[in-house]
């Protein structure tokens, strides 16, 4: 069975468990949960495992993803000489630049669904 989940998704189900409750932490962590409750709530027993898992898939703790994304966030897409570069910003700084599809090749997160407070599609980051 593990071999015919893995052919089909190109990963174990233990590592797409960990996919699912990571993007349901995130959700919860921008609606405003706190680090603690994001962790129980997307059914994490061990906070050292979700600290773990969260890093590794988004990049940042968790706190601090909270704290990112509960400001007023802005993202682009901008095409360049090099291939499409997705921008994440604040109004104090630039926070991120990279290749547009780095998250969907990291995560398997589609790019559209990186979480903002104002979406800025194909325009300048203000």
């Amino acid at each position: 069975m593990s071999l015919v989940f893995k052919r089909y998704y190109d990963m174990k189900p233990a590592e797409y468990l960990i996919q699912v409750r990571i993007a349901a932490a995130k959700q919860a962590l921008q609606a405003g949960a706190s680090v603690f409750d994001a962790a129980a709530d997307s059914g994490y027993t061990n906070y050292s495992s979700f600290y773990a898992h969260f890093r590794n898939l988004s990049g940042m703790p968790p706190a601090k993803y909270r704290q990112l994304f509960a400001q007023n966030i802005s993202r682009a897409v901008m095409d360049t000489p090099i291939g499409p570069l997705r921008i994440v910003a604040s109004q104090d700084a630039i926070l991120c630049v990279e290749p547009a599809n780095y998250l969907e090749k990291k995560t398997g997160q589609a790019t559209d669904q990186v979480p903002a407070d104002r979406i800025i599609p194909n325009g300048p980051v203000r």
